[in-house]
């Protein structure tokens, strides 16, 4: 669904949203019901300007980005979209038409009302690769030097200490899950049990996800798209992977009944439709969440959540946390690429 804006590893959903009627004829109480629908439907591209609507009678300018610095503020959504404004546009009074200097994505000044509030616009969404990204091969992680950060014996200890706890062999596959901050939930439950790479299917090559949400867990869960159904599963059944997809189906099995210590990767679909039957059809088996009230399903983060930490405790009452699991060349090589984090 989203698409990549120009050269950057920026992931923009493919219909911005403008907000020239906002405080024009549009009330503050319909723009914020316009951004919320907007946002709930995985929007985060928001085009604006210092002029709007400074051409209507009695508008002094800015009244826009007063209406979407509040709503940022409200929502606590300042790190889930993108501002997108003109450079060097000039304004009806300054002799031209609004924007004449061209669009483009800029750092927005401070909005009114504080909204960013010294935060950096533009960190929401981001292609996997530029935060993640497929795990470094032996032999091309660099040697240590330019790029890599001052590491303190504290730090080395740290991400030494974590990294021999990945687990190579526990993974998550993705069906276009399209809201960020459901797939950055999901990359720091992954963090938060040891998965050392997550999978996605997204035919744009791509996949938005939001720091706030990921808590920075994306730099230390490597994530690898795929184009397609096929491709993820050929790619995870040629290392050895039992695939079980999650189904609100009569043939699923409770999801506590299958071996986690066996490698395992967990297929979430996406938010509205769950695993298509393409994907179904390829799995190895079925699981479901048993549900005792009146909602048939969880959330696809906290669906994520609650398998994959019943995957943590088997593996924890197995032992699979106590020694490293990964190839000492390996672990040596992504090592490195964590200490120039």
């Amino acid at each position: 669904m989203y698409r990549q804006l120009g050269k950057h590893g920026l992931f923009v959903y493919p219909l911005a949203l403008g907000s020239m009627q906002f405080g024009w004829t549009a009330s503050e109480e319909e723009s914020f019901r316009i951004l919320d629908l907007y946002l709930e439907a995985g929007g985060n591209l928001i085009d604006t300007a210092d002029i709007y609507s400074n051409w209507a009678p009695g508008n002094p300018g800015g009244v826009s980005e007063e209406i979407l610095g509040r709503w940022l503020r409200s929502r606590k959504a300042r790190d889930r979209v993108y501002l997108a404004t003109k450079v060097e546009g000039r304004g009806p009074g300054a002799g031209g038409h609004a924007g004449a200097g061209g669009p483009g994505l800029a750092s927005l000044p401070p909005l009114r009302d504080g909204a960013h509030r010294g935060r950096q616009p533009g960190r929401a969404a981001r292609r996997a690769s530029s935060g993640g990204g497929a795990p470094p091969q032996p032999g091309r992680g660099g040697p240590p030097g330019p790029g890599m950060k001052q590491a303190t014996p504290e730090r080395r200890r740290r991400l030494e200490e974590v990294l021999s706890r990945r687990q190579p062999d526990l993974t998550v596959l993705l069906e276009n899950v399209h809201k960020p901050h459901n797939l950055s939930a999901i990359l720091r439950t992954c963090d938060a049990v040891g998965v050392l790479e997550a999978h996605a299917v997204n035919p744009t090559g791509g996949v938005p996800t939001f720091n706030e949400t990921s808590g920075g867990s994306h730099k230390w869960v490597y994530l690898r798209v795929h184009e397609s159904v096929k491709e993820a599963f050929r790619y995870l059944k040629e290392r050895g992977f039992r695939v079980y997809a999650t189904a609100l189906r009569e043939d699923a099995r409770d999801f506590r009944e299958v071996d986690y210590t066996k490698p395992t990767c967990v297929l979430l679909g996406a938010e509205k439709w769950g695993v298509s039957e393409e994907a179904l059809a390829l799995a190895d088996g079925l699981i479901h969440i048993p549900m005792l009230g009146m909602v048939q399903s969880l959330n696809v983060s906290v669906a994520a959540a609650v398998i994959l930490f019943e995957a943590q405790r088997q593996r924890l009452e197995a032992g699979l946390y106590e020694k490293p699991r990964l190839d000492p060349e390996l672990y040596q090589t992504i090592l490195e690429d964590w200490l120039r984090k």
